[in-house]
């Protein structure tokens, strides 16, 4: 989604404000995001229907006042937003495209045969499952680690967070808590405090405001919060597949290899050698060699070009289309009789350009 809004509006710092609005899980925050994009979209759609053409200007009117809520219109909420994820079934996963993974690793094998690729990743695999479970095991047997390594990590940083919170009991026969945060910001009078909502039901359910027990099967630190005030272990909330005995049994699985079968290669009695253009060794700097698409453009660093005449987007004013308008205006301070065209300037003389010498 962030390739698509990337191609479509042809802007970085938005397509970043996007990202932020799909990774949202409180709903304020994704309504002000929302809004924010509806503005910054129509402004930056004003700014390239002055400088377009007739037939474009009349496209963009179409959708000035709304263009985000325009052009997101088709995509439901469940597919690309985390606050509206389905029961929380992705666990706070929001790529889809796990091919961007293999792209790093499988560059250094695409010049290899068929069978030589598919040991490569074989043994690789072996190779991943073999240090993940040894880094799952270490903790198996130490009765103070209930959790993996990143979720024991993230547990420490909660509950230390938690004690920064101000908890207020609201409930009479439901643990109901009402815990206010601290602001980042803000001082004495000048401080704002967010309040959230933490429930805690009979039947061992949690839930807050924040939506994080929902969307990430983790307790978060308002819900931490809500348990040192009701003498609960938080721990318990925390989903049974972050448990250590669950990362092991997910690295405990053998990989079999395959060369005591055979070599599943047939040598041919006329060898035909083929040589490939893409990997001889050129002139200069080795560039890159990661499969680019369109993500690879919209996060590239590079400043987009900004026309000096009209003060659009995606062009300068040598391909301006307002040119075309000021084909019989007046000469005008450039001294050309085509408006934007740069000045000319003369040579100046041997004489000038020498200099002075000063005389001691």
């Amino acid at each position: 989604m962030g390739a698509n809004f990337y191609d479509h509006f042809k802007n970085k710092d938005l397509k970043n404000l996007f990202k932020r609005l799909c990774t949202q899980n409180q709903q304020r925050k994704f309504n002000a995001l929302w809004q924010m994009l509806d503005q910054l979209t129509a402004e930056l759609v004003k700014v390239r229907a002055s400088g377009a053409g007739t037939s474009q200007a009349a496209e963009a009117r179409d959708s000035i006042e709304k263009p985000f809520s325009h052009w997101i219109r088709g995509a439901p909420k469940e597919k690309w937003s985390f606050l509206y994820d389905t029961n929380g079934i992705r666990y706070g996963i929001q790529t889809t495209n796990h091919a961007e993974c293999f792209n790093m690793v499988m560059r250094s094998c695409r010049a290899f045969p068929l069978v030589g690729i598919v040991e490569f990743i074989m043994y690789g695999c072996m190779k991943y499952f073999r240090e993940r479970y040894t880094a799952a095991s270490i903790n198996i047997s130490n009765p103070q680690i209930q959790f993996c390594k990143r979720v024991t990590q993230y547990m420490q940083e909660k509950i230390e967070k938690a004690k920064l919170h101000r908890v207020i009991s609201t409930g009479t026969m439901e643990h109901r808590f009402e815990v206010l945060c601290k602001d980042r910001s803000g001082r004495g009078i000048r401080r704002d405090r967010v309040v959230q909502e933490s429930l805690i039901t009979v039947d061992g359910k949690a839930f807050c405001s924040c939506m994080k027990p929902k969307l990430l099967h983790l307790p978060c630190s308002h819900l931490i919060a809500a348990c040192a005030e009701s003498a609960l272990q938080p721990g318990v909330f925390v989903s049974p597949y972050f448990s250590k005995e669950a990362a092991v049994s997910t690295w405990g699985h053998e990989v079999y290899g395959i060369g005591i079968v055979g070599p599943f290669t047939q040598d041919n009695e006329n060898k035909m050698f083929i040589p490939d253009p893409a990997t001889k060794k050129g002139k200069g700097r080795r560039q890159t060699r990661r499969i680019r698409n369109g993500m690879d453009e919209s996060e590239a660093s590079k400043a987009q070009k900004r026309c000096s005449q009209c003060g659009a987007l995606g062009h300068n004013y040598k391909k301006c289309p307002q040119n075309a308008l000021h084909d019989a205006a007046d000469v005008g301070p450039s001294g050309n009789p085509r408006d934007g065209a740069p000045p000319t300037f003369r040579r100046a003389s041997a004489r000038i350009a020498r200099g002075r010498h000063s005389v001691s």
